[in-house]
């Protein structure tokens, strides 16, 4: 038996390696010359078709139309294991992002499908309740990426005291009520401390440049019959939700009424 579970762990040890190997050559294709860098822009990086949501996701939300093309760097020393494939720090079209590697294991690919649902159904909360997407598609060797804006002065909840002050914990469930008000039937599935962020009030944010879904929204508030956009945003404290690959579009009343009282809990039992 002990024979047996050794090859077991080695089996599943080399299976890790290959993908890890498969991931670190996808990002040695991004890597631009040092010495070239500043002199010319990056060759532009060439986007496929990404793999289709799932139908019940697809159904509910159709993705934004994507850039053709656009240039990946990814920055040395900032790789981190994710709760599938990994996270790396980058720029997209010049643009400080976090880039999310998933695949080529199914776990990936569907982790993958998950988000880019999730994030096409969330599109009118990108830069206030959730992240702005910018860009994703396929790198090489079944690799894809997910290139999501950084939130700038965002503080994980995890940092912060347990439990969280009562205006932290008011705005983490407004952010929950945002969602789920803008997809009626998405369930986050992973929503720990570490993927909150806490943002405090500050300045107004200037407004996304290029073709992002945050562009244009900077003058939207409550009024025109949407969300308050980033410049009412800007003098509340409010909270981010991050990581959506275990996220689902086809959950029911239940699902989202179970995971408000987690997070309650998660809160330290807040109202």
């Amino acid at each position: 038996m002990a024979n047996q579970s050794n090859t077991a762990d080695l089996v599943k040890d080399a299976s890790q390696a290959r993908q890890e190997r498969r991931v670190q050559g996808a990002q040695r294709q991004l890597a631009p010359d040092p010495a070239t860098a500043a002199a010319a822009p990056p060759a532009p990086q060439q986007q496929q078709q990404p793999a289709a949501p799932p139908a019940a996701a697809a159904a509910a939300a159709a993705p934004r139309e994507r850039p053709q093309r656009v240039s990946l760097v990814l920055h040395e020393g900032q790789k981190r294991q994710g709760s599938e494939g990994y996270v790396v720090g980058g720029t997209c079209d010049g643009v400080e992002c976090f880039i999310k590697l998933l695949g080529p294991d199914r776990s990936g690919v569907a982790a993958f499908a998950r988000e880019v649902a999730a994030y096409a159904a969330l599109e009118p909360l990108q830069g206030l309740q959730v992240p702005e997407l910018r860009a994703w598609g396929d790198i090489r060797w079944g690799v894809r990426f997910l290139a999501v804006r950084r939130v700038e002065g965002g503080r994980p909840l995890s940092d912060l005291p347990h439990p969280p002050p009562p205006g932290v914990a008011a705005a983490a469930l407004e952010a929950l009520a945002a969602v789920q008000a803008a997809c009626p039937r998405f369930v986050h599935g992973d929503l720990r401390p570490e993927n909150i962020l806490v943002l405090q009030p500050g300045p107004e944010p200037e407004p996304a440049a290029g073709p992002g879904p945050a562009a244009g929204r900077a003058g939207a508030g409550a009024g025109a019959g949407g969300h308050a956009g980033p410049a009412a945003e800007a003098g509340r404290l409010r909270c981010v939700l991050l990581d959506f690959g275990r996220s689902r579009l086809d959950g029911d009343a239940s699902q989202q009424r179970r995971e408000r009282r987690e997070l309650r809990q998660l809160l330290g039992g807040a109202r």
